[in-house]
């Protein structure tokens, strides 16, 4: 994407179409837009599509690959062209994917977000885009459904007598069973139980551990350990 920014005379002219219904359940890259938006960089960044494309269509847990620019618009790559088909206004500014990696200039996992087109909680990995001279462009981001996440957790041989479940560093419930929405969500740092809270905050100041608590009235020995790369701790 910083490429196309700085040489794009080296590109040909790629247009990015508006979602057609047509193409529900294919990979495919399309537009959408601001009411605000400026177009006229769009054939050049249009380019990126054949790799946004790749993106979604070889790497499994990935629902959508993107990216979204200062001049209000964003391309997009996932197989949900009917739920965007008709869309009249989108602009990938506010999201706060989009301001949280602007804000903090560099690659960077987001919280939990629900999806903007139905298909549950997700989590997407992003990275700031800026030309030559420094200056901001977009936001270059991969997108992942939380129950892929949920699903390798619980797909691992705990046994039929345990589960597993995951906070962030804020002591927020990220995975856990039945969470569906933003507001399942729970705060451990915040539990009756002492003992609980006690280990909420290992968890959360990314330690490694055992502890025996009580979780829904019963004893449970619980071990965690951090999950470095998106900065939560997972517990079984």
């Amino acid at each position: 994407a910083a490429d196309i920014y700085d040489r794009p005379d080296s590109y040909a002219d790629n247009r990015v179409l508006a979602p057609d219904a047509a193409n529900e359940g294919k990979v495919v890259t399309q537009l959408l837009w601001a009411d605000d938006a400026d177009l006229s960089d769009m054939p050049k960044t249009g380019n990126l599509s054949t790799l946004l494309d790749a993106t979604v269509a070889e790497h499994n847990g990935v629902f959508c690959a993107q990216l979204g620019t200062e001049n209000g618009y964003i391309i997009v790559s996932d197989t949900g062209s009917e739920a965007k088909a008709g869309l009249t206004s989108f602009d990938p500014r506010v999201r706060s994917w989009y301001t949280n990696a602007k804000d903090k200039g560099a690659l960077t996992w987001s919280d939990l977000v629900e999806d903007g087109y139905g298909r549950g909680l997700g989590i997407v990995c992003t990275n700031p885009v800026y030309d030559n001279s420094g200056s901001f462009r977009g936001v270059a981001g991969v997108s992942l459904l939380l129950s892929e996440l949920s699903d390798t957790i619980s797909n691992e041989d705990l046994g039929s007598t345990s589960y597993a479940f995951a906070i962030d560093s804020s002591g927020q419930t990220v995975i856990m069973p039945d969470l569906k929405t933003l507001s399942d969500r729970v705060n451990l740092l915040e539990a009756k139980d002492p003992a609980v809270r006690e280990m909420a905050q290992k968890m959360a100041d990314g330690e490694t551990g055992v502890a025996q608590i009580t979780l829904y009235g019963k004893e449970v020995y619980a071990a965690y350990a951090p999950l470095t790369a998106i900065n939560w701790s997972i517990c079984t």
